[in-house]
């Protein structure tokens, strides 16, 4: 099922048994081991879907809220686009809360480069 959602993002976690709640009373658990495998296969399902939305994101225009350098770079500023996207992109001055049109051009890892739209 999940597979045909279109979800970007997965946030999964093993199940714990909480003491005073109505799963902690089910029969027949599932082992660790198989817990374990579970959570894994949906993990790896989820990145996957976040690649597949990331290259659907590519030579889009996106508004993005600047946050700043990114890291030590003083080149590259990061920032969030208004559906959450992570991007950076080239800017010769730090950028600083504030809105900047830009569009998507590569995926690098969990980040989208862009260029600033004039």
């Amino acid at each position: 099922m999940i597979k045909d959602l279109p979800v970007s993002y997965l946030h999964v976690f093993p199940f714990s048994k909480r003491k005073g709640t109505p799963a902690a009373t089910f029969p027949d658990p599932v082992d660790p081991k198989t817990m374990k495998k579970r959570a894994e296969a949906i993990r790896n399902l989820s990145l996957e879907k976040k690649s597949i939305f990331y290259q659907s994101c590519l030579n889009q225009e996106f508004l993005v809220l600047a946050e700043g350098w990114q890291a030590k770079s003083k080149t590259m500023i990061k920032g969030w686009s208004d559906n959450y996207l992570p991007i950076t992109f080239r800017s010769d001055a730090p950028v600083h809360n504030q809105w900047v049109k830009v569009v998507t051009e590569e995926v690098k890892g969990d980040v989208l480069t862009a260029k600033v739209k004039e």
